[in-house]
């Protein structure tokens, strides 16, 4: 047994060092994203325009990209650019009833954070739903009770999950 763990000790040195290389690998992917996705929310290129068709409707752009919708409005307010958190805070600020996001810089924003969905994105820098600023509802798993401690001899009781 110990002849045969000495002739494979130079595999498993090697499986050993590939693996740490992978997760050097993974490390700096990770990184570079996260630096991304930071980058993108800093840069000063969003914009919003507001139109009262019955109800306040605020159409959300990039400045850096053309406008991809025929719905947009034809000559969009002229603010100046924000980044992510300040057009966060404008919308907010303006309360309008509905939100109209160009489709063109969606994808475009996508398309720069490399496979992360606008959706994930914004939920993740902001913890709520882009299209309705409202937080999604507790995970059933967070919200359940805790086990064990219950006086119950440490079965935790039956909680039926």
């Amino acid at each position: 047994m110990q002849e045969t763990s000495e002739a494979y000790k130079p595999v498993r040195r090697e499986i050993g060092q590939a693996m740490w290389i992978e997760k050097e690998k993974a490390g700096a992917h990770a990184l570079q994203a996260h630096r991304r996705k930071a980058e993108l929310a800093e840069r000063p290129i969003w914009g919003w325009s507001m139109a009262t068709n019955g109800q306040p409707t605020a159409y959300v752009f990039r400045h850096d990209v053309p406008a991809g919708d025929s719905s947009a409005p034809a000559s969009p307010q002229m603010n100046p650019p924000v980044d992510l958190p300040g057009l966060r805070q404008a919308l907010n600020d303006l309360k309008p009833v509905q939100l109209q996001w160009d489709s063109t810089a969606i994808t475009e924003t996508e398309r720069e954070l490399e496979s992360v969905s606008f959706e994930s994105w914004w939920r993740e820098l902001f913890y709520e739903d882009y299209r309705t600023f409202t937080s999604p509802p507790p995970s059933r798993s967070s919200s359940r009770p805790p086990i064990g401690g219950t006086g119950t001899s440490g079965t935790g009781g039956f909680g039926g999950y």
